[in-house]
């Protein structure tokens, strides 16, 4: 299972999405994007999940150690979704496996990389504007070589007219051939 959808699913079993979304309190359409990949959880959600089927996190997340906490059922636990998820029943950290911790370093990371996707999209902006000014000097400077070219065929066209009106005035007589004396 590789991916968080492909276990939602095996966690899910043989219970209908119905049955299964009102358990973890999750729309139906919602839990079909989920098993599908179209959409991911939000952390209260996957929170919600991991509580109320005991279900590591750490397993549920990135797919690695065992998937039911110890002491852990095969089914969902009876409770409503409207329950509160931080009641007794809520796991430490320590049974976790250290998966609050885990979470905690995934946040971090995740705002690092949101900062960087900014500064990368300000670049890219930056960027943009400058290939766009630079597409218009382009453009001027090719619609100045296209005038230019354009004079020069008209200035060949009126020197080739003035050379063919000069040309029978100017046509160099015969000169006479010497005889050697």
């Amino acid at each position: 299972m590789n991916t968080l959808g492909e276990r939602l699913r095996h966690l899910r079993g043989e219970q209908s999405q119905v049955e299964f979304g009102v358990a973890i309190g999750v729309n139906i359409n919602t839990l079909r994007n989920y098993e599908r990949d179209v959409r991911s959880p939000s952390a209260d959600t996957l929170s919600e999940i991991c509580i109320k089927t005991n279900t590591s996190p750490l397993w549920l997340l990135l797919g690695e150690g065992p998937m039911r906490l110890e002491g852990g059922s095969e089914t969902l636990p009876a409770k409503t979704p409207n329950e509160s998820r931080f009641d007794a029943t809520t796991p430490s950290n320590d049974a976790c496996g250290g998966t609050q911790e885990k979470i905690r370093e995934l946040r971090r990371e995740n705002t690092e990389l949101r900062r960087e996707c900014s500064e990368l999209r300000t670049e890219n902006q930056r960027l943009s504007r400058e290939l766009s000014d630079a597409n218009k000097d382009l453009i001027n400077t090719s619609k100045e070589l296209l005038q230019t070219t354009r004079e020069n065929a008209d200035l060949r066209v009126e020197l080739t007219e003035i050379k063919s009106r000069a040309a029978p005035d100017t046509i160099p007589a015969e000169e006479p051939t010497r005889k050697s004396a």
